[in-house]
């Protein structure tokens, strides 16, 4: 399927080839915290099954394939993982942030033999992760009675076990606690053209609203009029 970039215009072939879109993803620094998301035309994240899987296509999944394989590593919340079930990424590691150990029919013991993924879990939930999961399950804890915001521990926690280069696949629950600490630098949004009344919408959580400044890094669309964004976020912290 044709892929076209829309945005920065380009004087010549704006086709672009699996190398282009190698290259147009490829994170402009080491450290790296960035997301990829898919949603409809009137902002929902979930399609008619009750999950992503019905908005996304083989075209999107080829980007979220590129996106994993910049990234030391995919970072997704364990309500995301049991509603979606997930597997490991072909290349990376898989952080799993849960309070409970509960990843539904994602099993650990489907993903613990090969050695790439980690539980990541608030000290104050320790002992119930522990208690919910195999003993040689790999648990990472950060500190959340401190009074640090979540999301620099998490991201703080995954920079300790030598991971620079993240995408968040959600939830929206993890991604807004990113967001909400300033630790997201970029936005990788796929737009589906569908409208659905089923409607999980950004920002997707409740309390104190959460506002960023961002800017179009690149805009292409394909044959089916589903658009590929990135959003550079403005003003992200320093880390």
């Amino acid at each position: 399927m044709d892929l076209t970039q829309i945005y920065p215009p380009t004087s010549g072939q704006n086709l672009l080839t699996d190398h282009d879109l190698r290259a147009l993803y490829r994170p402009p620094a080491a450290d790296w915290i960035r997301s990829n998301l898919v949603q409809t035309i009137n902002g929902s994240t979930i399609g008619s099954d009750g999950t992503s899987n019905t908005l996304s296509t083989p075209l999107d999944r080829t980007i979220l394939g590129i996106i994993r394989d910049h990234a030391d590593a995919v970072l997704v919340g364990a309500q995301t993982v049991r509603a979606e079930g997930y597997h490991l990424p072909s290349s990376g590691e898989l952080l799993i942030v849960t309070s409970t150990g509960n990843l539904g029919k994602t099993t650990m013991d489907t993903l613990t033999g090969s050695g790439r993924v980690w539980l990541l879990a608030p000290l104050s939930h320790e002992k119930t992760v522990r208690r919910a999961v195999p003993t040689d399950t790999p648990l990472a804890v950060w500190n959340d009675r401190n009074g640090t915001q979540p999301g620099r521990e998490i991201i703080a926690t995954c920079r300790q076990l030598g991971y620079r280069s993240i995408v968040c696949e959600g939830g929206l629950t993890l991604l807004n606690t990113l967001v909400g600490a300033a630790m997201l630098d970029e936005l990788c949004l796929t737009t589906a053209p569908i409208y659905t009344s089923l409607h999980h919408a950004l920002p997707g959580r409740t309390g104190s609203p959460i506002s960023l400044c961002a800017r179009l890094s690149s805009l292409l669309i394909d044959e089916e009029s589903y658009q590929y964004a990135r959003w550079r976020v403005e003003h992200a912290a320093i880390r």
